[in-house]
């Protein structure tokens, strides 16, 4: 199966430019954080991930949705991070509330596990889940939209401030975090993508984690992932 993986969008239009550019594919995921751009119009936002949506009902076994810190708090405005205004909620609420049921916040192929931040093996026991079923799982875990989305909130314990600390959910835990909360665990087996964390060298952290940890937030350096079976790459729209 061949994968294209978008990293996080924040109203950027260049995931068109990556579907040209990767010509056939089986499955397109997009990693989450479709908005709070810091130098695009809000209306831009707005129609932006209107398309996206729509690219999702055109192709609705094609295309992964996944969700964001910087979705989560226009869903509830209780789950503000940075970024969040208002107008902008006034404006993506209802975009997202009525579109809910089309997205995911955790998703698996084979061997790989996809989400915004990373799937932390702490993060899930705090919920009682120990890995006896891992599509049972990460059916529970995406259920909690509709049942707590509170379970998505930034984990009040992280001294850190940043979201590096193992109890972080899928929308907000570091990579640092993650790898060491997964360490000896049934996560291990998994490579997981993910986004969330511009500022990480993300080709050397997927070398020196033996190509287990896979960070795509590269979207505004004009870059997405591919996977083709167990063949992982970073591509460049600019080479």
């Amino acid at each position: 199966m061949r994968i294209v993986v978008i990293g996080d969008v924040h109203g950027l239009e260049t995931w068109r430019n990556v579907l040209e550019n990767a010509g056939d594919y089986d499955k397109v995921i997009f990693i989450g954080d479709y908005v709070d751009s810091h130098n695009l119009t809000n209306e831009l936002q707005y129609f932006n991930l209107k398309d996206i949506i729509e690219f999702k009902e055109t192709y609705p076994d094609k295309v992964v949705l996944l969700l964001g810190n910087h979705d989560m708090h226009y869903i509830n405005s209780d789950l503000q991070c940075s970024g969040f205004s208002w107008n902008k909620h006034k404006l993506f609420h209802k975009l997202y509330r009525d579109n809910l049921y089309k997205f995911k916040v955790v998703h698996r192929e084979g061997d790989f596990i996809f989400s915004h931040a990373g799937l932390s093996d702490k993060y899930l026991k705090d919920f009682g889940i120990d890995g006896e079923s891992i599509d049972d799982d990460i059916d529970y875990v995406n259920g909690r939209l509709n049942v707590n989305i509170f379970s998505f909130d930034f984990y009040p314990g992280d001294g850190s401030w940043t979201g590096n600390h193992p109890l972080q959910g899928p929308t907000w835990i570091r990579p640092d975090a993650l790898v060491e909360a997964n360490k000896d665990s049934w996560l291990s087996d998994y490579i997981q993508v993910f986004g969330h964390t511009q500022t990480l060298d993300s080709v050397k952290f997927a070398k020196d984690t033996n190509w287990m940890y896979i960070c795509t937030d590269l979207l505004w350096d004009g870059k997405y992932v591919e996977i083709d079976g167990a063949d992982i790459k970073y591509v460049n729209l600019f080479d």
